[in-house]
């Protein structure tokens, strides 16, 4: 509530400048730019301005990332994290996870009889171990390709997990798996 009245203050103050410009800032003034004419009319009190010691102090680290002292890991073996300072990794790169999936995906034969395609999206947990559980289909255009595209990800090797303030973490990671007809020999 306050900040809300802070804020409003800041811009009837800014809004009684540009109408000074004009002549003055009188009320009428100040209506015809917008302000409703209860607020116009009002007077400055005390509350209006805030002084140099009413303004909290904010503290300044010198890394914003890891504060003095030490670091209370408590709940990091149970949190799952989406972002972490260093992402999990398919073992090798990026391109060894498309190479994997390239190698060992198997385009469910009814899908291409009904000539289904398109992307599977999944999310999983990577485990501080390395390995995946939880696998979940956020969107997918059959179940033909969820099921294919589940399988590949419990095929995959242990990944590289992902780590926070240096311990290794869970992180929920998606990938998307696509299935496009024109690609298949």
């Amino acid at each position: 509530m306050k900040k809300t009245f802070y804020l409003l203050s800041a811009v009837l103050c800014a809004v009684g400048m540009m109408a000074g410009c004009k002549g003055g800032g009188t009320s009428v003034e100040l209506e015809e730019a917008g302000m409703p004419r209860e607020l116009a009319e009002r007077t400055p009190t005390e509350a209006d301005s805030l002084s140099q010691k009413e303004m909290p102090e904010i503290p300044f680290y010198e890394d914003p990332i890891l504060p003095e002292g030490p670091i209370d890991t408590t709940g990091l073996d149970t949190m799952t994290f989406i972002f972490c300072e260093i992402d999990a990794e398919f073992p090798g790169s990026e391109d060894s996870l498309n190479a994997f999936l390239h190698r060992n995906i198997h385009y469910p034969k009814d899908a291409k009889d009904k000539k289904i395609e398109g992307t599977v999206y999944l999310t999983f947990i990577i485990e501080k171990d390395g390995s995946i559980s939880n696998i979940r289909v956020l969107r997918s255009p059959s179940d033909l390709l969820s099921q294919e595209a589940i399988r590949l990800v419990k095929a995959m090797p242990k990944w590289k997990p992902a780590t926070q303030y240096g311990y290794a973490v869970r992180q929920q990671n998606n990938l998307p798996i696509k299935f496009f007809l024109d690609k298949i020999k």
